[in-house]
């Protein structure tokens, strides 16, 4: 594969691809349009294309924002072709997103995703350093796309703090937390019990909103597209989720960590809560 080349965008012929890019990426039949990127990019927001080989594979957009007395970005999409998907090239834009931040003396980049996915809630917690405190369910209602089978769309808030030391040290590849590894140690911190039915899919036995210790785990399945194949258990991830979730950070709890483990030939993933010092 050639270098990755972060552009930021800024005439409406460059926009004008990445309406077709959403199509193929999401499957969206109302994709962004190439006027309304074009706003964005000309309000104080940011358009960026992901080039490999002049190949446009990846892109995003975010635009300026305001909450509670403070002017912050709010990152609306990041996208990357599925064959270009473990090759760095959201960590590229999402590093690019930063730069921008900082040049306009801005703190905080906030996005939402949806908390079962697992592989983005480890890039944007665990990678980034994003912290979560807020939960959303149904944020868009019903969406359209190949991706969601008619399932509520549910999303948490990633807070991206751009200049601090937290953010600075996850960039670096290290990690201000101690958080125990050892899926044992884990399993006794855990609030909800997970178990695997005969399809080999993760389903919550039990599980408790009054946990023993002040700061715990809560287990999310390895691969939320492979539980879809069961509907109704995936709408229960969904409902359970929402209510452990919605629960601890109406607590004061945020989530720090996600750990991800590889253990009995099964990847086990788990949302580390605590309330922040």
């Amino acid at each position: 594969m050639g270098e990755i080349r972060i552009r930021e965008l800024k005439t409406i012929d460059e926009m004008t691809p990445l309406v077709e890019l959403q199509k193929t990426i999401w499957g969206y039949t109302d994709p962004y349009t190439a006027r309304l990127l074009l706003v964005v990019s000309k309000t104080g927001g940011q358009v960026l294309g992901a080039y490999v080989d002049e190949k446009l594979v990846g892109f995003a957009f975010m635009f300026y924002a305001y909450r509670k007395g403070e002017n912050y970005l709010h990152s609306q999409m990041v996208g990357v072709l599925p064959e270009y998907r473990n090759a760095n090239v959201g960590y590229a834009l999402k590093l690019a997103q930063r730069d921008y931040a900082l040049k306009l003396g801005l703190n905080r980049i906030e996005w939402t995703f949806d908390p079962l996915q697992s592989k983005n809630a480890y890039f944007n917690v665990h990678k980034l350093g994003a912290v979560i405190r807020r939960y959303e369910p149904n944020y868009y209602g019903n969406l359209g796309g190949v991706f969601n089978d008619n399932l509520d769309s549910d999303r948490v808030y990633a807070e991206w703090y751009v200049n601090s030391d937290r953010v600075k040290i996850r960039l670096k590849g290290e990690n201000e937390l101690q958080i125990p590894t050892d899926i044992r140690v884990i399993e006794s911190k855990t609030v909800n019990q997970v178990v695997f039915n005969s399809q080999g899919l993760a389903r919550n036995q039990s599980y408790t909103l009054h946990p023993s210790d002040v700061n715990f785990f809560i287990e999310i399945p390895e691969d939320f597209e492979v539980i879809k194949q069961d509907l109704d258990l995936a709408r229960e991830w969904r409902r359970q989720l929402r209510e452990m979730l919605m629960y601890f950070l109406g607590e004061g709890y945020s989530i720090l960590e996600v750990v991800s483990l590889r253990v009995d030939n099964k990847r086990r993933n788990f949302y580390y809560l605590a309330h922040e010092n």
